[in-house]
């Protein structure tokens, strides 16, 4: 049976092209003028994805400007009928050259022209032309815009092997970098009249080797079907691998493999990795043989080269303690295998992708900027108020080696079953132990892995007013200086992760967290430094007023700040007062209810701005109106939460996260504590707050945390008579009814 060859996009639009070529010249009388037709940049090198841009060119020689308008009109308005997304440029063969002095994009482009309809042999005088162009003076004029250029690219769109989300094509270690590789030894090569051009150019010049040579055509492959996969599973052009479309594309890579996500972030990893390397390689020697030292000399171009050598637990400390300094050794440690030789399980955490869109990077990087982090504390790097008390307290650390070594193995257990603290705690004591580090700091180090996420929870989702809550930390800990590390490792693991993690507020609630449990340890009086909810006299004195509705508000630092309001108590007067908050563009942080004995209710809320840098006079006169009119019957609150949450609907990148109702009696005397996690959206807490209300549940304290697209929110609740909720049914009920509110 004969196999039936499937075309590639580029040699369908080849057919399209040539059809419209065809019926376009037909029609017109070019005589003997020279003219051609080309694909230039990804088209001309036949390397369309699904959502490309296909870019023509019409070169010509003295073409009358009437009769390059009609060529134009009637080769591309067929293309466009055709709904191709059309890049076009008509230039004479004189000012193609001179762009191309000006412009290197444009000469780039034309490096890559391939021959489509016109002139064969006007086509070869364009081609010399250019390549002329762009080997002016042995092509060290052309080197040196490269390797700019190339900078510039890699300061706008980043390291794709510290990303999180890679972009594929324009990052350092994507695709672009092969090109310009090529670009650049065809260039080079033609002053030595080599007879080969692009990568085999390359080697035959000294300037990558064989072996280098076939890894660029492997993470080109490999980087070209990646990239095809994300147009097709986004439907649109796009380059950067979202987290929304990492499990999909993992899947075409690796269908029904359990692991395809772990297994594409390890081929991801590799891939740009050995771009990265080789293309830094290349410029560090073109540079050196072609241009003056100056010219490429740069303070870590060739990032991931450093000498081998037999890597142990004092040899990787040195490097710990660089911090930024010693990111490139790092990440070279982890390129050639050395850490997976002295920490074993290393290599199921390279490259891979957290599980959540918070993180910036994948988690082998992530820790290793958790290191970064660390050192910038130590040295007092940054000037925000959290990082000076925690330089403060950094000094007080008797061990700081073993925090460093804490901060590097944190999240090992990543890509294990089980939660990976406790997995990544167990793990990291056999691998302490097999390289000879005594049996204290082992200890020491898998206890603070256990738990580099139990001060952040206890903070962000818990009253940090309740003596048993600080008691049970300060019995979990056991000393100060054990605290002090996992209050460290804390700060540094937030702001590692991402810009939408670590904020005043949260900063706040672990300090407030952190001294109430060292002065518990020390058996001190904890600080009077809440930034929570706290009932105070200036709130009680606005019982005292005489209108029906009384509102108060209290500018705190930053976008901070604090509404007391006082109405006659009713069921669902949370429930709305979140609303009109919302309508007002407030975000609730937390908040705190008193009802007295006649049945009015004094409610505070810490709330911060979402779009203003501050919250202003107008905006607090805003809510008193909103919310007069909310009890009194005269505004549809559920219709305008319902507007405003459909017009803010976020369009997150990330994959939908699964909505989750956690209820627990134990750790309050009084409250049932009823945690939600959902996908973060306006109006979220209005929806969560109106289930409860039609349960008949009175919410006493509500704690609000957002890390990037997901919401925690958390509520302290009895029934109507003050009690603990405890019938199963009735719990059942309340998670119901939670995961139906968000159901839409």
């Amino acid at each position: 049976m004969r196999e039936i060859k499937t075309l590639s996009r580029a040699e369908e639009v080849d057919i399209l092209v040539a059809e419209a070529l065809k019926k376009a010249t037909a029609s017109l009388d070019l005589g003997e003028t020279k003219w051609v037709v080309l694909a230039v940049g990804g088209y001309g090198r036949q390397e369309l994805a699904p959502f490309s841009d296909i870019d023509l060119a019409v070169i010509h020689a003295g073409l009358q400007q009437e009769d390059v308008k009609n060529l134009v009109q009637k080769l591309f308005y067929p293309l466009w009928d055709a709904k191709l997304s059309l890049g076009h440029t008509v230039k004479s063969l004189k000012e193609s050259v001179a762009f191309g002095r000006e412009d290197f994009h444009w000469l780039t482009s034309s490096l890559d022209a391939r021959f489509l309809g016109g002139d064969p042999k006007f086509f070869d005088a364009f081609t010399k032309c250019m390549v002329d162009v762009a080997g002016r003076k042995n092509g060290r004029l052309f080197l040196k815009d490269l390797i700019t250029s190339s900078r510039e690219r890699w300061q706008g769109f980043g390291y794709a092997g510290r990303q999180r989300e890679p972009e594929l094509k324009e990052a350092h270690g994507g695709l672009r970098d092969i090109h310009a590789v090529r670009w650049g030894a065809r260039v080079i090569g033609r002053g030595f009249e080599t007879s080969v051009t692009g990568l085999e150019g390359a080697v035959e010049l000294g300037l990558i080797s064989p072996e280098d040579a076939i890894k660029l055509v492997k993470a080109e492959a490999f980087l070209w079907r990646l990239r095809c996969f994300l147009h097709e599973s986004a439907g649109r052009r796009l380059d950067r691998l979202t987290f929304r479309f990492q499990e999909a594309v993992a899947e075409k890579f690796f269908p029904e493999k359990e692991d395809a996500l772990i297994l594409l972030g390890r081929l991801l990893y590799k891939s740009t990795r050995d771009v990265t390397r080789i293309t830094s390689s290349f410029f560090g020697h073109a540079g050196a043989r072609f241009l003056k030292k100056s010219a490429v000399s740069r303070r870590g171009e060739n990032r991931l080269e450093a000498p081998r050598e037999q890597l142990t637990f004092d040899s990787l400390l040195g490097i710990l303690r660089q911090g930024r300094w010693g990111l490139p050794k790092l990440e070279h440690l982890g390129y050639e295998g050395d850490l997976e030789f002295l920490i074993p399980g290393w290599r199921n955490i390279t490259g891979l992708a957290s599980a959540d869109a918070n993180h910036l990077h994948p988690v082998d990087t992530h820790s290793f900027y958790t290191v970064v982090e660390m050192v910038d504390i130590a040295e007092e790097k940054g000037a925000s108020a959290d990082i000076s008390m925690a330089s403060e307290i950094y000094k007080e650390i008797v061990h700081p080696d073993w925090l460093l070594l804490a901060a590097l193995l944190h999240d090992i257990g990543k890509g294990q079953t089980g939660p990976h603290n406790s997995t990544g705690a167990n793990l990291a004591a056999g691998i302490l132990n097999s390289g000879g580090i005594e049996q204290h700091a082992g200890e020491t180090i898998s206890f603070l892995i256990k738990h580099h996420l139990t001060l952040s929870h206890i903070a962000t989702r818990r009253d940090l007013n309740d003596d048993r809550i600080i008691d049970g930390l300060a019995s979990l800990v056991g000393d100060g200086d054990r605290l002090r590390m996992l209050f460290l490792l804390t700060i540094a693991d937030a702001r590692a992760t991402g810009p939408n993690v670590w904020n005043t507020w949260k900063s706040s609630l672990v300090q407030e967290l952190f001294l109430k449990t060292l002065a518990r340890l020390d058996g001190k009086i904890s600080p009077d430094n809440s930034l929570q909810v706290n009932f105070q006299e200036k709130h009680f004195d606005l019982l005292g007023g005489d209108e029906e509705v009384e509102i108060m508000f209290w500018a705190e630092k930053g976008d901070m700040g604090e509404i007391a309001i006082v109405a006659p108590d009713r069921p669902g007067l949370f429930n709305r007062i979140a609303g009109v908050l919302s309508l007002n563009h407030l975000n609730v942080l937390a908040s705190k209810i008193y009802t007295t004995d006649d049945e009015r209710a004094l409610e505070v809320f810490k709330v911060a701005a979402v779009f203003e840098p501050l919250i202003s006079r107008k905006t607090i006169d805003h809510i008193r109106k909103d919310l007069n009119n909310s009890l009194s019957g005269h505004m549809a609150l559920s219709y305008r939460m319902d507007k405003l949450s459909h017009r803010y609907k976020k369009n997150s990148e990330g994959t939908p996260l699964l909505t989750r109702v956690v209820i627990e009696n134990g750790a309050s005397d009084d409250y049932t504590i009823v945690e939600i996690h959902a996908m973060d959206e306006i109006g979220l807490l209005y929806k969560i707050t109106n289930a409860l209300f039609e349960l008949n549940l009175d919410i006493h304290m509500a704690k609000i945390s957002t890390f990037g697209n997901e919401a925690i929110d958390v509520f302290y609740v009895s029934d109507l008579k003050g009690r603990k909720i405890t019938s199963e049914e009735d719990l059942g009920e309340i998670e119901k009814n939670i995961l139906f509110a968000l159901s839409d």
